[in-house]
């Protein structure tokens, strides 16, 4: 299990307690969290991975990602599944195991491809440099780092379009379930095309699309690819994703994923807690 977490600890609290009663948890802890992975020490089974400040929608959320699969990778898994501290289990741990035994020979990521209307198109994430000054400056240093990137933005389009929009490109949900043999395969892609790993550095919400382009690339048909196991709801609101509360139980003790995001407190305590009590098992 594979945890990205940077608020709300007590929910990773619970978390971490359940995953880790049957699964190695490898956690990144976003370096400007106001907690620290040494909170769950308690864990045996949790492996704490180097922490790094990530920023919404920036470069260092893949490489955050990147790091909790080279960590897990090198202790030789059979399957990889990337979730939030948000999430809440739908499944209990022992049918969490039965579902990915039982689908060995698949992955599940969602793959849609570009451009699509849901996203306005979302080839603009690619085509245009985002170095996110807005997040990390203030006054004139933001102001220089803005034409830095607007000059970026204009010059780096060309070398972007020339090495790598000539392929196809998908996005979809940043969580997943993978297989050993396909973390094995998307490494050896980053090493061999390091230009594709240049351009997202600049890139806006690239989490959404890394992963899941090197796989339609490894496997244009799609063959054995099926939906993300997370479930993320992006219509009902208020907010977006919708933070899930009580009145969600029915639906959410009916889907077939083994997550749900997005869950918060105060909002979603009891919604959480009839959770764990009915996938306790």
């Amino acid at each position: 299990m594979l945890i990205m977490a940077h608020a709300q600890p007590e929910l990773l609290d619970k978390l971490v307690s359940r995953l880790s009663e049957s699964f190695d948890v490898y956690l990144h802890v976003d370096k400007a969290a106001p907690f620290s992975p040494r909170d769950f020490s308690w864990a045996s089974q949790v492996t704490h991975v180097p922490r790094r400040r990530t920023y919404w929608g920036a470069f260092s959320v893949t490489k955050a990602i990147i790091d909790l699969l080279t960590v897990a990778r090198a202790r030789g898994h059979e399957h990889y599944i990337l979730i939030s501290g948000q999430d809440v289990p739908l499944k209990s741990n022992a049918d969490i195991y039965d579902f990915v035994i039982g689908n060995k020979g698949k992955d599940f990521i969602r793959t849609i491809k570009m451009p699509h209307p849901g996203i306005q198109g979302g080839m603009e994430r690619l085509t245009r440099s985002y170095w996110h000054a807005f997040y990390r400056y203030q006054g004139v240093r933001r102001f220089v780092y803005q034409i830095v990137e607007f000059l970026a933005a204009v010059g780096y389009r060309t070398v972007f379009q020339e090495k790598i929009l000539s392929g196809d490109f998908y996005h979809g949900e940043t969580w997943f379930t993978l297989r050993a043999e396909t973390v094995d395969a998307i490494v050896a892609y980053m090493a061999s095309h390091p230009e594709y790993v240049d351009v997202f550095t600049r890139s806006r919400l690239g989490e959404e699309i890394f992963f899941q382009t090197i796989i339609r690339r490894l496997r244009p048909d799609g063959r054995d690819i099926e939906d993300t196991t997370t479930f993320v709801d992006w219509d009902m609101g208020p907010e977006s994703p919708r933070i899930f509360d009580i009145s969600d139980l029915g639906r959410l003790s009916d889907r077939w994923e083994l997550f749900a995001r997005k869950v918060a407190l105060p909002k979603s305590e009891e919604l959480v807690d009839e959770l764990y009590l009915r996938t306790e098992k």
